[in-house]
């Protein structure tokens, strides 16, 4: 993180509008792409978890409309399997889900589109950020129930296994946010944003025999593919605030 504060710095002292810098905190949800990469009959879905997302982040301008965008955000990722409705209607059921945090350092830039009068601003955004797991776990999870827990040949094999791969990745993030100015310094912020990751971190796995016959392994993977929506606030620091005008910007 102290990578960043450089930079910004840097940025700052090098143009004409330090005056104009913008610390903020977001937080919100996530809906976090699980995807299965192989799967039988009983279990075969692709879904969108909805999970706690936060963010802070230090802006600067460039020039003018165009500013440097750095942020730390942190997400828990979870992978999360459940037998579908065709298992459903057969009497068997099922579900587990696994959890890791994992931390991005993101840079980029942003654009104001539209500016009304300095009350509310359209800012489309684009940036690179770097992902990496905080905490790092392999578990087993018992969650796979049959009709009649006591034949064995429904399942010879009832657990299912959650591994976390090492590694970082870097990825793309866009998306647009919305700036409303609530009195003085203060701001307010809705942000929407797409990322798509391509190395997953984590992984579950599922063994199984029906009639004891081998069946497909069932195997889904998170790789950091989001739909981010956050809510913030930030505040301008130093020098004259913004004065509301009737007058409409567009690009």
């Amino acid at each position: 993180m102290k990578y960043f504060f450089i930079i910004i710095s840097i940025v700052s002292f090098t143009n004409d509008n330090i005056l104009s810098q913008n610390v903020g905190y977001s937080f919100g949800r996530h809906l976090q792409l699980t995807e299965t990469t192989q799967a039988g009959e009983w279990y075969t879905f692709d879904k969108f978890l909805f999970h706690q997302y936060k963010s802070i982040f230090i802006e600067a301008p460039i020039i003018k409309k165009l500013n440097l965008h750095l942020n730390h955000s942190s997400y828990d990722g979870w992978t999360d399997f459940m037998l579908n409705d065709f298992a459903e209607t057969q009497g068997f059921a099922g579900h587990g889900s696994s959890r890791i945090e994992l931390l991005r350092y993101g840079i980029g830039v942003n654009y104001e589109v539209l500016n009304l009068g300095n009350l509310l601003k359209v800012v489309p955004f684009v940036k690179v950020e770097y992902e990496r797991p905080k905490e790092r776990s392999k578990k087993i999870l018992e969650v796979v129930n049959s009709p009649d827990p006591g034949d064995s040949s429904i399942f010879s094999n009832w657990l299912v296994s959650v591994e976390t791969f090492p590694g970082t990745q870097w990825l793309p993030h866009f998306g647009v946010r919305f700036d409303l100015r609530i009195i003085w310094r203060l701001y307010a912020h809705l942000e929407y944003g797409w990322s798509f990751g391509h190395r997953p971190y984590q992984r579950l796995y599922f063994d199984n025999f029906i009639d004891d016959v081998e069946q497909p392994r069932g195997e889904w993977l998170s790789n950091g593919t989001l739909r981010v929506r956050t809510f913030g606030f930030s505040i301008r620091f130093w020098g004259p605030t913004e004065k509301l005008e009737k007058r409409i910007d567009i690009f």
